[in-house]
């Protein structure tokens, strides 16, 4: 089940004023939900099936140039449609879902910059902790946030959204779990959908995802000179690039008890937002796979998200058996 809480002795520090200073058509924008979570907790496949039910999410999934499953978006929400024409819409497959991937890449990147200017990882947030409440960081977040909607949540986000889009929208990404209390400063009512799962099965997954990084960590690089063409030609993808060396160069944690106190960092962080009371909700990934319709039922109804008998089976389709699963 879904589960609400109205308050947490350690809860985030809620802003009072809102700076709104931002890309106007943001403005217009009803409150996003948005989906935090430890990594390899579920939050792709959240955020996929918010989408089959009728949330612009981004560009999720993989690019089908030919599928009978494609997401159509109008100007009141996004549609799973039937075609046997060729698309370049992007479908949030299973297998792309279960990859851990359902996610718009420059929330993501946005999140990357907060990070970076803290010295931190993904994997490592000890330097994020000691800085979230500093003032002066606080002001520098909410910059670089207030800045990307000008930059590349308008071009790349906003670009694939329909003109006019009056529907639900928002983005997924597990990093957000520690820079939502800037996010909060931009869309302070927005909803917020927690993700949790066993910690057992988290540390697990993590530490076979490691090891399949490991094995494929590049023994080279490019030759300079080819890194600053690509870096002038292709700005994003070339910061993208910088930020996953530099995450490949920092020894990733090798224990149980390393990853253990990743997802405790993680999770604790989430709680914190039991003080948004009726806007915040877990979803336990283990009830989602047990009982699906029954949990998809119940995020609509926090969302708002009005939902058939149609979107309930697609949604439902989504989610991996758990005899199957191989998260």
């Amino acid at each position: 089940m879904l589960e609400k809480e109205l308050s947490a002795e350690s809860a985030v520090a809620l802003q009072k004023s809102v700076p709104r200073w931002m890309y106007a058509p943001f403005c217009k924008l009803g409150p996003p939900v948005v989906v935090i979570g430890m990594h390899r907790s579920g939050t792709s496949l959240m955020a996929a099936i918010l989408a089959l039910m009728g949330a612009y999410m981004g560009r999720i999934g993989d690019p089908q140039e030919e599928s009978k499953l494609i997401i159509h978006h109008t100007p009141r929400n996004s549609l799973i449609i039937y075609t046997s024409q060729k698309s370049n819409g992007f479908v949030p497959t299973p297998k792309r879902v279960r990859d851990g991937y359902g996610e718009d890449e420059s929330f993501r990147l946005v999140n990357e910059r907060i990070f970076a200017r803290a010295g931190a990882t993904w994997d490592n947030v000890d330097s994020l902790i000691a800085l979230q409440d500093d003032p002066q960081f606080t002001k520098s977040a909410v910059r670089i946030l207030q800045r990307a909607t000008f930059g590349i949540l308008r071009t790349q986000y906003l670009g694939a959204m329909p003109k006019g889009y009056e529907g639900p929208w928002g983005w997924k990404d597990p990093r957000t779990t520690f820079t939502l209390r800037y996010w909060l400063q931009l869309f302070p009512n927005a909803k917020v959908l927690h993700v949790r799962r066993n910690p057992d099965a988290v540390v697990k997954s993590l530490m076979r995802r490691a090891e399949s990084w490991a094995a494929r960590t590049p023994h080279f690089a490019p030759p300079l000179h080819r890194r600053v063409i690509r870096a002038l030609t292709h700005p994003r993808l070339a910061f993208e690039r910088f930020v996953l060396r530099r995450q490949l160069q920092q020894s990733h944690p090798k224990t149980e008890e390393d990853w253990r106190r990743l997802y405790d960092q993680y999770v604790s962080e989430g709680e914190k937002y039991r003080a948004l009371g009726d806007r915040y909700a877990e979803v336990s990934y283990e009830d989602l796979l047990q009982t699906p319709q029954e949990i998809i039922t119940a995020i609509a109804n926090f969302t708002e998200i009005e939902i058939n008998e149609v979107i309930l089976r697609q949604a439902t389709g989504l989610i991996i058996p758990p005899e199957t699963k191989r998260w």
